[in-house]
């Protein structure tokens, strides 16, 4: 009995073994099976080494990629792990240049992955002369102060006010300033002081590592001119004043100035405008207007003249 269950055995396991080595052979061929797959990858082309030039503009700024990729690493696959790079080369003045993208300036990850297709064919970039120029800082404002408030943009401070940059040449001939990153100056009413860096497109660098400016903003109050017409002209005089008065002109117009913000709410019926006559005799005078004004609201020009007569 035991030589048959032997016998037994040793039948069955040959054909498990085989069945075994077929499984693995089946998950081997099918992980060997190649999917076509089409990528668009971000290129990155660099200015010839060891020269004065950059890179100004490319035709395009991504490429496609047609791959044949194995079943078994398709999922490693992806924008990030395929990499495009072309060093132009041989160039030395600046100007248009075209060039092939070939597999060599294509990354791809391990594995056999073949390239089958690169679109398209021909880049277009144009090269320019890498220069240094000192530029004026201009500080970027936001918003605006509080009503009543402006800033006073000729006390405004830079520190320091002018920067060495580095870029195209032909892109830094047409800037008259650098600007710093935005500054938020909503609803403020009182100067202020901040550090901030310089706004700079990719392509421009500052030769000062990391600088910063130190910026100074005045915040100062508005002031303003309002005119106002055919405000009465009162008559202040003694009780016991017998003596009858008339004024010419019984009404007057005239401008004050002063902060907006007090101007704005300012009514024609908050305005006293009066002659004083108490001590007055008879006859024809010529007086100043006097005006009861808010506080840090004055007359505009010179003070109205008005004829009183007492009889």
């Amino acid at each position: 009995m035991k030589l048959n269950v032997k016998r037994l055995l040793a039948a069955l396991a040959l054909p498990l073994i085989s069945l075994v080595i077929a499984v693995i052979l089946w998950f081997y061929a099918v992980g060997e099976q190649s999917i076509e797959v089409t990528l668009s990858v971000p290129l990155k082309v660099d200015p010839p080494a060891g020269g004065r030039m950059t890179v100004l503009s490319s035709s395009i700024e991504t490429i496609g990629l047609r791959l044949s990729v194995p079943r078994n690493i398709l999922s490693v696959i992806s924008q990030d792990s395929v990499q495009a790079y072309h060093q132009i080369k041989g160039v030395d003045k600046a100007g248009e240049y075209n060039f092939a993208l070939e597999e060599r300036d294509i990354v791809l990850p391990p594995g056999n992955v073949r390239i089958l297709n690169i679109y398209p064919e021909s880049v277009t970039v144009t090269l320019d002369e890498l220069i240094v120029q000192k530029l004026p800082i201009r500080v970027s404002l936001e918003g605006e102060p509080a009503h009543g408030f402006l800033i006073d943009d000729k006390k405004i401070e830079l520190n320091p006010n002018a920067a060495l940059i580095e870029g195209p040449k032909a892109k830094l001939e047409k800037l008259d300033a650098i600007p710093t990153e935005t500054l938020d100056a909503v609803g403020r009413m009182r100067s202020f002081r901040r550090k901030i860096a310089l706004k700079l497109d990719p392509d421009l660098r500052s030769i000062t590592r990391n600088l910063t400016v130190d910026v100074f903003v005045p915040i100062r109050r508005e002031f303003s001119v309002i005119v106002f017409h055919d405000i009465p002209v009162k008559v202040l005089k003694d009780s016991k004043m017998a003596f009858g008065v008339s004024v010419q002109p019984e009404l007057v117009s005239f401008a004050v100035n002063g902060p907006k913000g007090i101007l704005d709410k300012l009514k024609p019926q908050d305005i006293l405008a009066f002659v004083d006559v108490s001590a007055l005799e008879k006859g024809e005078h010529d007086l100043p207007l006097q005006l009861k004004l808010p506080d840090e609201v004055q007359l505009n020009h010179d003070t109205p003249v008005v004829k009183v007569k007492v009889e």
